[in-house]
């Protein structure tokens, strides 16, 4: 029997460190609209940590950069209050027009 990736349906992905690696390479290109999507993906997956901080900080920069100013706030509000320091929570924070 063949399994085409359609019969998946909405089944979760099998490793959300390859959604939050792929994630990493396009926001490093003219693409970097979609790592956005990825990184949510990832984080909602259960992404490990230190990953999911990672993840988070780079959410919070793609956010500002979108014009999302409240919801890079929201992550940045949640690495500060994290038990790990985020130098980019503190700067997100403090960066709001």
């Amino acid at each position: 029997m063949r399994v085409r990736s359609s019969d998946r349906g909405t089944a979760p992905y099998d490793n959300p460190l390859d959604l939050y690696s792929l994630a990493r390479i396009l926001e490093n290109t003219p693409d970097w609209r979609r790592s956005r999507v990825l990184y949510e993906m990832a984080r909602a997956g259960g992404l490990p940590e230190p990953a999911r901080s990672r993840a988070a900080e780079s959410l919070s920069v793609i956010y500002r950069r979108s014009g999302e100013h409240e919801r890079a706030l929201a992550v940045c509000m949640e690495l500060i209050q994290s038990t790990s320091f985020s130098m980019v929570a503190y700067e997100g924070a403090t960066i709001q027009p």
